[in-house]
């Protein structure tokens, strides 16, 4: 454990390597040739498959149309729906000319009608319903609190140990030590 959070604290970012510019909201919209529920399944898999886990996503969903949620003032004009919030621009960049990317679309754009994506600078990236809060600088501080006390806890059970040791071998030594007579 002690190694797991000493590792962490030392890949962490420093606190002023904080990357530049906003985090980027990247939503795309797809309307298939082949408007079915498998069609859409299909999709979303290739989805999960290729574009789930790229470096600097921070939210990651694709789905298809709901035919449950049928709001008076929403398009309905697609199938399949990809958002993705990336850290910055760089990891939008790198996502965009990552090679499964270009995989997903060689393999599935024969299947769209339509793609539209809308792509935005975001000020405020909620999760879990709460805004994130906690810095990344608070974040290294807290960990690197918890190694300084678990060092310390080390070195108190190092010390007991010794103690218990030295015990031992005192009991050890008085024990075989050949009886003198009187």
């Amino acid at each position: 454990m002690l190694a797991l959070l000493l590792a962490a604290a030392v890949a962490a970012p420093a606190d002023d390597a904080k990357p530049a510019g906003p985090k980027i909201g990247h939503m795309v919209y797809f309307k298939l040739k082949d408007s079915t529920p498998e069609g859409r399944a299909k999709l979303v898999a290739a989805c999960d498959k290729y574009l789930a886990d790229h470096a600097g996503v921070l939210f990651y969903s694709a789905g298809p149309i709901s035919d449950e949620l049928k709001n008076p003032f929403g398009d309905r004009d697609w199938d399949v729906a990809l958002h993705l919030v990336f850290e910055n621009k760089a990891a939008h960049d790198q996502y965009d000319a990552h090679p499964d990317h270009q995989t997903f679309i060689a393999e599935n754009k024969d299947a769209w009608s339509k793609v539209k994506v809308f792509d935005s600078a975001l000020k405020t990236v909620k999760t879990g319903g709460r805004a994130e809060k906690k810095p990344a600088a608070d974040e290294l501080t807290r960990l690197r609190d918890e190694v300084k006390r678990l060092e310390a806890e080390v070195r108190r059970k190092q010390a007991e140990a010794e103690a218990v040791r030295q015990f031992l071998e005192e009991r050890v030594i008085t024990a075989t030590e050949p009886k003198k007579n009187k």
